[in-house]
């Protein structure tokens, strides 16, 4: 993971964009580059996993950087989890796709470029941005109920009803399901508070001090915690899979689902997937293991 986050982190957007291709040619996937008509745009970088005729569940996170900044936390650290996602589901039964936006600093550009060209084909979109300064998963769910309280519950994560405008709002204001997912300090968090009932903040927020400033590089960030949003992610995306997987049963007549031969008991439902996880947390050893990975 730190591998990756140094290899982005550059302050020039081109090496930015030639250090992700280059990991998705070592994970050997397959990716296209969406071109943008826009000055100085490289395009938005996307990865298809499992391509059906149903919508498509989409993960994103911008790869540009502001102004010549090392851009670490923003956002190298998010671009890194989707590296590591492609790798643990590039065999996946879901229609994924991730897309490595270009010109979320210029007005995110490149996600309403996007959106442009796939409006009708979008079911959800998981939206990470800032996720390697602090020691807190924080999260808005938008236009959708929350299917995913016992999996926040698990990693501690907060929910919140607003954060700070980036890519995600591309999509929140369509009225697209999206999920969006920062990482932050305390400090942060009661920001976010005050932000979201439009009250004045009281604190000054740890991620405005790197933000945009030559000082966001790789020792800032919490290598731990960016591996624990994978972790989180993993088990919010096995957890849509499993979701996916049930509802084609029942359309074909199977009330119950079989997963994972090696699980007992078997033919479990995605709700009591999830109740086994959090019955066996000694499986997790302090969230060092995720949903994925226990049952």
């Amino acid at each position: 993971m730190e591998e990756y986050i140094k290899r982005i982190a550059k302050t020039k957007k081109q090496e930015r964009f030639n250090a992700i291709v280059d990991i998705l040619k070592e994970l050997d996937v397959n990716y296209s580059i969406q071109d943008i008509p826009y000055p100085d745009a490289l395009g938005n970088i996307i990865v298809e996993l499992k391509k059906s005729e149903g919508k498509k569940l989409v993960i994103s996170a911008h790869y540009d950087n502001y102004n010549n900044t090392p851009g670490a936390n923003d956002n190298a650290s998010a671009c890194a989890i989707l590296l590591k996602l492609i790798k643990k589901f590039k065999n996946c039964n879901m229609h994924l796709e991730f897309v490595f936006f270009d010109l979320e600093e210029s007005g995110m550009i490149g996600s309403t470029y996007y959106l442009k060209q796939n409006k009708d084909k979008i079911g959800l979109v998981y939206n990470l941005d800032m996720c390697g300064l602090g020691n807190n998963i924080v999260y808005s769910i938008n236009n959708m109920e929350d299917d995913y309280k016992k999996i926040s519950n698990l990693y501690n994560a907060l929910r919140v009803k607003r954060l700070p405008i980036g890519d995600a709002d591309t999509f929140i204001t369509r009225g697209i399901p999206t999920i969006y997912v920062v990482n932050s300090t305390d400090r942060d968090i009661i920001w976010y508070k005050d932000y979201e009932m439009g009250r004045r903040p009281k604190v000054y927020p740890d991620f405005l001090k790197t933000m945009h400033q030559a000082n966001d590089t790789i020792d800032t960030i919490n290598i731990n915690q960016v591996n624990k949003i994978v972790m989180f992610m993993t088990d919010m995306l096995k957890v849509n899979e499993l979701k996916e997987m049930r509802e084609k049963n029942e359309k074909s007549g199977f009330k119950r689902i079989l997963i994972y031969e090696d699980c007992a008991p078997a033919g479990l439902t995605v709700d009591e997937m999830i109740e086994l996880l959090l019955k066996n947390k000694n499986n997790c050893e302090n969230n060092k293991k995720g949903f994925a990975n226990s049952i």
